[in-house]
């Protein structure tokens, strides 16, 4: 789940869920200047039986609604919003030997989807 604790008061589950499916392990993540939140879900350890099959990034709307907007990677890992807010990097990090490893940018649009994939950084060995 992705919660928030706010400074003196009690935890509050910002989202736990994507179509009633249980996320794999929500793990970083950024906000926006509008107030979204957006996360990164891989899947590190566990042979639990997973209900969401893809490893995404998702955005939770502040009305509470969650979107996958990304699920094009293997493994992502490592996410943040360019100062400008026009850009969106995301870190593919698939330890497997032949699993991507790669820095990706994703335009992201006023809407909070995002544009075609490019890779800027491939990482060797």
């Amino acid at each position: 789940r992705v919660n928030i604790t706010p400074a003196g008061k009690k935890t509050v589950t910002l989202a736990d869920n994507w179509n009633g499916k249980k996320f794999n392990s929500p793990n970083d993540l950024i906000l926006d200047s509008k107030g979204r939140v957006y996360f990164t879900d891989p899947r590190y350890g566990g042979d639990e039986k997973r209900e969401i099959d893809t490893e995404s990034v998702y955005r939770i709307d502040t009305d509470g609604k969650v979107t996958q907007i990304i699920k094009d990677v293997e493994k992502p890992n490592g996410i943040v919003i360019s100062p400008d807010g026009k850009t969106l990097y995301v870190a593919d990090n698939n330890p497997a030997e032949k699993g991507a490893r790669h820095l990706l940018s994703f335009p992201l649009k006023e809407d909070g989807t995002v544009g075609e994939k490019k890779i800027l950084y491939t990482f060797k060995g």
